[in-house]
């Protein structure tokens, strides 16, 4: 989207692959860990990190998606892909796998 400051969750979809990956935990798991909590952007190449930074370091899968109000989704069912959706405050509202 033109204009929108790479601070702002609605920046650009972004898929995350890490060289150390979590290994495939429940939803419940990521549920418990992820929703309610504010995420910022880090820098324009779409890697999010935790706002508040007493909260112990995430150790994501392999695949990670965070989406934003607005973003567009990818159709594709990628098993193992976490996909973390965020409101436009960059609050962790939805996690699924796919």
């Amino acid at each position: 989207m033109p204009n929108t400051p790479p601070s702002s969750p609605r920046a650009q979809k972004t898929t995350t692959v890490l060289s150390t990956p979590e290994t495939h935990l429940p939803l419940e798991t990521w549920k418990e860990r992820l929703l309610g909590k504010t995420f910022q952007l880090v820098d324009a190449s779409g890697i999010y990190q935790l706002k508040d930074s007493n909260e112990p370091e995430i150790r994501w899968p392999a695949m990670v998606e965070f989406l934003g109000p607005g973003m567009f989704q990818d159709c594709d069912y990628e098993p193992e892909r976490l996909r973390v959706f965020l409101d436009v405050s960059g609050v962790a509202r939805g996690v699924e796998y796919g």
